[in-house]
């Protein structure tokens, strides 16, 4: 099948799956890079402090594995938790544009009940 068979039976489609793709991958490319970022920076960081804080840490392979992996971990799971953070931002204004119309509802209501009470 060529490109332009592809395209005449649901072009939309295969324009939106290519998009997605191309943003996934860009997501991955940056998410990459800050990995390789955090795994130089916690090579550096028993040296650093030892060298220029005085501290007496252990600069072993072990040593140097465990803060590579402490300091992936963290940046996955601060991931993790900004995922969740914009996901819950998206309910919450979702929720809130649902809930306005009951809310104009509501408030007719309880205007009209305090105009019949006096």
């Amino acid at each position: 099948m060529s490109f332009h068979e592809a395209l005449g039976q649901s072009g939309i489609l295969v324009i939106i799956l290519f998009i997605l793709f191309v943003i996934a991958i860009k997501k991955s490319y940056e998410i990459l890079k800050n990995v390789i970022l955090i795994a130089g920076a916690a090579i550096l960081f028993p040296l650093v402090m030892n060298n220029m804080l005085g501290f007496s840490l252990s600069t072993s392979a072990d040593a140097v594995v465990m803060y590579i992996t402490a300091g992936v971990g963290l940046y996955l799971l601060y991931l993790f938790a900004k995922s969740i953070y914009t996901f819950l931002g998206i309910v919450e204004k979702s929720a809130k544009a649902a809930a306005s119309p009951v809310r104009k509802v509501i408030k007719k209501k309880s205007a009209a009940q305090d105009n019949d009470a006096d």
